[in-house]
């Protein structure tokens, strides 16, 4: 299976999606069988065994609460530390994966085969982010 989208922003997120949105935009990338795909607002999928981290081929890891790994605008994201944040807050903060999307528009491909998920990333000029993962 493969879902294609293109996000317009500055900033693009990798990870769980539980962590930077909140109601029915959290709802709209969170509905569908495997892969879920809303315009300008991100792609998701489903990883088995729910709670954990997910390691890519690269060694970055992704905490997942929501049994989810997406690639998320951060136009929609919440993607500021809170002032009053505790030290753990801080620690995923810092760890979060952040994407720099230097013309204003991400494409975004998901492909699922084989049991395993890629993610690609290119702004219009070149490859920006690939991800692949055991799933």
């Amino acid at each position: 299976m493969e879902k294609s989208i293109t996000i317009h922003c500055n900033k693009l997120y990798v990870g769980d999606p539980c962590y930077v949105l909140k109601g029915k935009e959290y709802d709209s990338i969170c509905a569908g069988d495997s892969m879920a795909a809303v315009e300008d607002l991100g792609i998701s999928h489903r990883v088995p065994g729910g709670d954990g981290t997910i390691g890519d081929e690269t060694g970055r890891c992704y905490d997942i609460e929501s049994g989810q790994i997406a690639v998320v605008s951060g136009n929609k994201a919440d993607l500021e530390l809170p002032k009053n944040a505790s030290f753990w807050a801080k620690v995923f903060y810092d760890s979060m994966t952040i994407i720099d999307v230097d013309t204003g528009v991400a494409e975004v491909t998901m492909i699922e085969e084989d049991g395993s998920l890629t993610i690609y990333v290119s702004d219009g000029n070149s490859r920006i982010f690939d991800a692949s993962f055991d799933i």
